[in-house]
C-alpha cells in the first residue's frame, strides 16, 4: 500500500508532469532494466539521455552529435551525481557553463 509521500507528493507531481506531455515510466522493484538502467544504483537512464540529447541537437533538422560529443555530454551530465557538494547551489552553478 502506498504511503503518504507517494499519495501526497510523488503521485500529484508525476501526475502533473504527465498532463505536461512527459512520459511516465513505472518502476520495477526487481529489475532495473525496466528503467533503461544496469542497476538500481544508477540515477540516470542512460540509453534514454542519449537518445534524447541526439534528438534535441540539431544542425540542419539533422542530428550532429557523433559518438565522441555523444559521450562528452553524458559524461558532463552525470557527473554531476559523482561530486560531493556542499549545497545543491554548488551542484547547479556550474551547469550551464558547461560545453
Amino acid at each position: 500500500m502506498a504511503g503518504p509521500e507517494y499519495t501526497d507528493v510523488e503521485k500529484p507531481f508525476i501526475d502533473q508532469l504527465v498532463g505536461q506531455g512527459w512520459a511516465f515510466l513505472a518502476r520495477s522493484m526487481d529489475d532495473p532494466a525496466v528503467t533503461h538502467r544496469d542497476s538500481f544504483a544508477q540515477v540516470v537512464m542512460e540509453p534514454l539521455l542519449r537518445r534524447q540529447l541526439r534528438a534535441i541537437n540539431l544542425r540542419d533538422g539533422k542530428p550532429w552529435l557523433d559518438d565522441g560529443r555523444l559521450d562528452q555530454a553524458v559524461a558532463a551530465i552525470t557527473c554531476v551525481w559523482c561530486l560531493t557538494p556542499t549545497s545543491w547551489f554548488d551542484v547547479n552553478t556550474p551547469l550551464p557553463s558547461v560545453q
